[in-house]
């Protein structure tokens, strides 16, 4: 029987006796120790208040005698096992914890009893409202099961009743007391009873929604990893497509045609990236990969396919970017970028939007601001919430600036909004990088690169783009081959994983033991290959390989 059937079986049957099944029971005295600890400070620090409390009243009650002997019984042992169990049960809690806490509740009692036995031989009718006192805090502020908090005040009822003089007090006096003081009891432990119960009634429907919880946890990731392994064959020819198109647009660059080939490239690539991540948001699946890079790239990479849509709407765009480098997660960042340009097109019905940049303190403030109608004010406060659309706003499902929000927290970059009539402002604060330094190599060297993968469609278009940015690239295409090659002096070594005649660990680890820079490129982002990476001070690239994000590595290379 799995626990779930197990719970709702045991919620049908009733637990009048206040007892689970083992397995669940295991589970609820984990709860209880929970709940007793978390609340031993405070309960260990109001019983102190109640010795010294109690303390003060023997020396205004009583006589001075009395009261200096009970003074070294509250004071001299009470007061100092109260002190030890609640820091033992704070600090380190022992498994027998229950022990302990118990031995102070029932030392406690018995202290007032011997206390009002003490009184009465002299004299002194002392009343018994310490006895009510520590009744109360076993059976509901210490949080004790109800087993033993009852078994606790009973022996304490029973001795007190033992313990009372008869020959100090009259018989109905005597009759009255006892009488009181089970009543007492018997009232706080039915209300005990019914607390317990119902916290055993709320553990159960606790645990049965943690149970669903973690069944539809494990049903999206294994939905996920579907997705994943199913993107696998999709993933490697768009990776050609998209190197293609980057080499096509550098070769033609007025080339109407090619430029719609690379924006439905891009749009491609965007909306099946969005495909695979959205899901991993909510599954705080997505970690930044902190690379530095030139703003003026992302920018511009980012602004590209949006500018025959610009066009079309008569919005102008205005760029104004001072030059620097900035640390921060190309795809992520891009990704808010996008989503911050797509929302002014969509919604804010403008003709001008804005990029700019200023520098203070080595921060970057890259602000967008578009001049259309503004967004409502009732949305404010709300406005990077999910499914949060404004009035003008139809269309889309209100993810946008939600999915912006979250990823600035993730990259730790701040982000202000302010919005009103004829001006919407959106700044996002990023760490400036100091002292960069570029790939490309002064006096005309060419920097040299090996390139190792088994595709020669793969090897013609990312050869050709690093041709375009100014490297000298060497191409093999498995590990025999390239071990002939390692042993010159390389600029960076990218190598893919999956090779012919063996793995790409080997080509790092070789990079890495001659400290050569190298990238680790593969289809698949596993937990093996990510791992190799760091073992061997490797970048890696998840194919499709965006050409921005290879760029941004290279001039990362120092």
């Amino acid at each position: 029987m799995d626990k779930l059937t197990l719970i709702n079986h045991t919620m049908a049957k009733g637990f009048p006796w206040l007892k689970f099944p083992k397995p669940l029971e295991a589970d609820f005295q984990g709860f209880v120790r929970q709940r007793v600890l978390n609340r031993v400070l405070p309960v260990g620090i109001s019983a102190a208040i109640f010795v010294l409390l109690f303390c003060a009243l023997d020396w205004y009650l009583l006589h001075p005698r009395i009261a200096t002997h009970t003074t070294i019984v509250r004071i001299g042992l009470v007061l100092p096992i109260i002190i030890i169990a609640t820091a033992w049960l704070y600090f380190k809690p022992p498994k027998y914890y229950l022990w302990v806490y118990s031995t102070s509740l029932l030392i406690s009692s018995l202290s007032i009893i011997y206390i009002i036995w003490l009184a009465h031989i002299q004299g002194i009718n002392l009343p018994y409202e310490g006895l009510m006192i520590v009744m109360m805090y076993g059976f509901f502020i210490m949080a004790l099961p109800f087993y033993l908090a009852l078994g606790i005040n009973l022996l304490v009822v029973i001795i007190y009743a033992l313990t009372e003089p008869l020959y100090f007090l009259d018989f109905a006096t005597y009759v009255n007391h006892v009488l009181f003081l089970t009543t007492i009891l018997i009232s706080a432990a039915i209300g005990a009873y019914v607390t317990e119960h119902n916290q055993r009634a709320n553990f159960l429907r606790k645990r049965t929604l943690d149970i669903h919880h973690e069944k539809t946890l494990h049903s999206i990731k294994q939905k996920n990893k579907y997705l994943a392994a199913a993107s696998h064959d999709i993933r490697q020819p768009l990776q050609g497509i998209t190197l293609m198109g980057e080499v096509l647009k550098k070769s033609q660059p007025d080339n109407k045609h090619i430029q719609s080939l690379n924006q439905g490239i891009q749009t491609l690539n965007t909306m099946f990236t969005q495909m695979l991540d959205i899901s991993k948001v909510n599954l705080n699946l997505i970690q930044p990969k902190m690379d530095s890079f030139s703003l003026i790239d992302l920018i511009e990479q980012n602004t590209q396919s949006f500018l025959p849509r610009l066009n079309k709407m008569n919005i102008e765009l205005k760029i104004h970017i001072e030059p620097c480098h900035i640390r921060s997660d190309f795809t992520m960042l891009s990704r808010i970028l996008h989503n911050l340009l797509e929302n002014a097109i969509s919604h804010s019905k403008c003709n001008e939007i804005t990029i700019s940049s200023k520098t203070v303190n080595h921060q970057v403030e890259l602000t967008i601001i578009d001049n259309g109608s503004g967004i409502s004010k009732s949305i404010h406060t709300s406005i990077f919430n999910e499914f949060i659309k404004g009035n003008e706003s139809q269309d889309g499902l209100g993810l946008g600036l939600a999915i912006v929000s979250q990823f600035c927290q993730k990259l730790a970059h701040p982000l202000a909004f302010h919005s009103e009539h004829g001006a919407t402002r959106f700044s996002i604060t990023i760490p400036e990088v100091l002292d960069h330094i570029d790939g490309d190599s002064p006096n005309n060297i060419k920097p040299k690169i090996l390139l190792i993968d088994d595709d020669p469609d793969v090897l013609s278009n990312i050869t050709a783009l690093l041709n375009q940015w100014g490297y000298d690239v060497s191409c093999v295409t498995g590990i025999q081959h390239a071990k002939h090659n390692l042993n010159k002096d390389w600029f960076c070594i990218i190598s893919d994983w999956n090779l012919a005649d063996g793995c790409g660990e080997e080509i790092v680890k070789y990079a890495n033991e001659n400290k050569t820079p190298s990238i680790l490129i593969s289809t698949h982002a596993s937990d093996t290959i990510t791992t190799c990476a760091k073992r061997y001070n490797s970048f890696f690239l998840q194919k499709p390989i965006s050409p921005s994000r290879l760029r941004a590595k290279l001039i990362n290379i120092k």
